[in-house]
C-alpha cells in the first residue's frame, strides 16, 4: 500500500492533489499499484458489466468505461448486461445480484 500512497502523491495525475476525476483516467498511476496488490485470499469477486447492447465484449464499452477496464481476472463470475453505465435499474443486474447473494449465503 504504500506503494499505492507513492504513486497516488509521485505520479503524473498526483500534481495538484489528486481529484476524484483524475481517478477516473485510465493511466492513472494509482492502478498499477492496485492491480500488483494481491487481494485476500478469502475475498469473493464478481463483476457485472454494460456494453450498450452490443454483443461485442472483450471490445465493448458500457458509453463510459471499456471492458478491459472493467474486467478483473480474479472474478468468480461475469456478467455482461446489454446496457450502458447506467446498467443498475435494469432487471438484468437486479437478478444477477440477487443470484449472487444468494449464491453466497448458500455457502454460510
Amino acid at each position: 500500500m504504500s506503494e499505492l500512497g507513492t504513486a497516488l502523491t509521485d505520479g503524473k495525475n498526483a500534481r495538484p492533489i489528486q481529484t476524484s476525476i483524475g481517478t477516473l483516467a485510465p493511466n492513472f498511476k494509482g492502478y498499477d499499484s492496485l492491480n500488483a496488490s494481491p487481494l485476500r485470499s478469502d475475498l469473493k469477486v464478481h463483476s457485472i458489466i454494460g456494453d450498450r447492447g452490443r454483443g461485442d465484449s472483450p471490445e465493448s464499452s458500457d458509453g463510459i468505461v471499456p471492458y478491459w477496464s472493467s474486467h478483473l481476472k480474479v472474478a468468480r463470475s461475469e456478467r455482461i448486461v446489454p446496457y450502458s453505465h447506467t446498467l443498475t435499474t435494469k432487471p438484468e443486474t437486479i437478478e444477477e445480484v440477487k443470484r449472487i447473494l444468494q449464491l453466497h449465503l448458500k455457502e454460510q
